[in-house]
C-alpha cells in the first residue's frame, strides 16, 4: 500500500552502495530488489545505507518490512552465456548465462532465444546465431551494472550522461 513516484514503470534508485530496482507486482505490493555489497546484511544496514535514495513515499513500508523478516537474500553472480547445450538438449535464457536483474536483459534474451530456436534449422546454426546476436546485450548488461554500482569518477560521469539521456524522454 505505497505510492510509487511514477505508477506503471519500474524505478531505479541510485546513489547508495548499490542500485535499487523497485516495481509494482500487484495493486498493493511493490517489490524492491537491492544490490547489497558482499558481506553486508541486516535490517539496520539496509535502512542506514539506502534510505537516502529511497523516495519518502516508500520510507514507511521500507522501514517496516526490514525487521519483519520478509527480506530474502540471493546472490546475483554474473555468469556469461557460454554453454548453449549439446546434442539433444538446448538451453535458453538464464540457463545459458545470466546478469544482474537491474539490467533487465534476462527475459529478453530468454524470449529471443526461444524465438530464434523455433526458426533455426538445427541446434548448431541456432547457437552460432545466438552467440553473435546476444553478445551486445551481454556487454551492455555488464557495463550498465558497473555504471550504476561504481563510485569512480568515470562511472559517475557516465551515470550522469545516462540520466541526462533518460530525462530527455521522461516516463
Amino acid at each position: 500500500d505505497v505510492d510509487c513516484p511514477f505508477e506503471g514503470p519500474g524505478h531505479v534508485f541510485l546513489g547508495g552502495p548499490g542500485p535499487v530496482l523497485t516495481y509494482r507486482i500487484s495493486a498493493d505490493i511493490v517489490r524492491m530488489t537491492i544490490a547489497v555489497p558482499l558481506g553486508k546484511r541486516g535490517a539496520a544496514y539496509l535502512w542506514d545505507a539506502y534510505r537516502a535514495i529511497v523516495p519518502v513515499t516508500l520510507h514507511e513500508a521500507f522501514r517496516n518490512e526490514l525487521p519483519a523478516g520478509r527480506v530474502q537474500w540471493a546472490a546475483n553472480p554474473v555468469r556469461p552465456r557460454t554453454g548453449y547445450g549439446q546434442d539433444g538438449i538446448v538451453l535458453v535464457g538464464d540457463a545459458i548465462g545470466h546478469y544482474h536483474p537491474l539490467t533487465a536483459v534476462g527475459m529478453t534474451l530468454g524470449f529471443t532465444d526461444g524465438l530464434a530456436l523455433s526458426k533455426a534449422r538445427n541446434r548448431r546454426v541456432w547457437e552460432l546465431g545466438r552467440r553473435r546476436w546476444s553478445r551486445v546485450p551481454e556487454m551492455l548488461a555488464v557495463v550498465l551494472y558497473e555504471v550504476f554500482a561504481d563510485d569512480s569518477p568515470d562511472a559517475l560521469a557516465i551515470r550522469q550522461a545516462v540520466y541526462d539521456l533518460w530525462r530527455m524522454d521522461p516516463p
